[in-house]
């Protein structure tokens, strides 16, 4: 195991908000402050608790809330489509290769799919309350996904069959999932406080165990080529390589969500509606206060032209930050 990093910067408030007061952590290594500015989208009544969010085509975003899953386009508005299946409650969002958006519905037992024209095609899981979380494609266009309550990696092949796969712990709690730069699948498995790493040529697993009481959530790919995790109750971010070598470092709040862009990470602070960035060098940079007080940020995108978008899940909106240098 690596050795855990303990550097933090010290909190400054300052006014950034376009819809109210924003928090914000002075940069600890520059003089250059970034110009910040945060929009919330609010959602239709019956789209609650917004939960995934994946960047789509023409600059969309999308997301799943409830038995909804829904875009906030380019102008700022936001169109919603109610999933087929009742009480489905959609949650993980991510693109796919063919251009549509694709999602998990966790108590619908199903992976969906939506085109651009909103047209919804749905596809029911072998294993009966898989409770199915992370979605992910492989290089050869499969999708993967995460059987929570079932203990189980999912794959839906491109002929339309199925084939899941045990998890090597028992009730692990398979979560968050990543394609790693070694063709691998990175697995958060959070009540087994471990990450695990599955072998797409092989089939196999390799279990990574974090220190006591990680509770392990997402997983994203950084820049620098290493699996970057978030634990929520001990308040870390962690890093692992593909060789496993890990690292854990402290953060000022429950990090659930989090992104990675090519100058470090994002993450949503869940107990203290915070949006925050860190750099690859595990140093948070910045903090930003959410407009709508304890609206539990819980997942979070970063698009290719550098806006951060996350979900409010217990506020009911979709959040927008912009920043740039100044």
């Amino acid at each position: 195991m690596g050795s855990t990093g303990v550097k933090f910067v010290g909190v400054v408030l300052a006014g950034l908000g376009l819809l109210g007061p924003t928090a914000a952590v002075a940069h600890a290594d520059s003089s250059v402050r970034p110009a910040v500015s945060v929009t919330e989208y609010a959602l239709p009544a019956k789209a609650v608790a917004p939960f995934g969010i994946a960047a789509g085509r023409g600059r969309s975003v999308w997301f799943g809330a409830g038995d909804y899953v829904g875009k906030v386009t380019k102008r700022g508005r936001v169109i919603t489509y109610r999933v087929p299946t009742p009480n489905a409650n959609v949650g993980w969002v991510t693109r796919g290769p063919d251009g549509a958006m694709w999602f998990a519905e966790r108590d619908g037992n199903k992976i969906g799919r939506i085109d651009g024209r909103g047209r919804i095609r749905e596809i029911s899981l072998p294993t009966p309350d898989s409770v199915p979380q992370a979605i992910v494609f492989d290089r050869r266009g499969r999708l993967w996904y995460t059987g929570f309550e079932v203990n189980k990696l999912g794959r839906i092949n491109r002929d339309g069959s199925i084939d899941e796969f045990n998890i090597p712990t028992p009730d692990a709690g398979p979560l968050g999932m990543v394609l790693g730069p070694d063709n691998a699948l990175w697995i958060t498995e959070r009540s087994a406080e471990k990450v695990a790493r599955f072998d797409l040529r092989t089939e196999t697993f390799t279990e990574y165990p974090l220190a006591a009481g990680a509770n392990p959530q997402r997983i994203v790919l950084g820049a620098d080529g290493a699996l970057w995790f978030s634990e929520a109750l001990p308040s870390r971010i962690g890093r692992i390589t593909t060789s496993g070598e890990l690292t854990e470092y402290p953060v000022p709040s429950q990090p659930v969500g989090i992104a990675a862009d090519r100058d470090g990470l994002w993450f949503a602070g869940y107990n203290t509606a915070r949006i925050s960035s860190m750099t690859y060098g595990g140093v948070v940079s910045a903090e930003y206060q959410t407009p709508t007080p304890d609206s539990r940020p819980i997942q979070i995108a970063v698009t290719k032209h550098g806006d951060v978008w996350f979900t409010e899940q217990a506020a009911n909106r979709i959040g927008r930050l912009q920043h740039r240098a100044s």
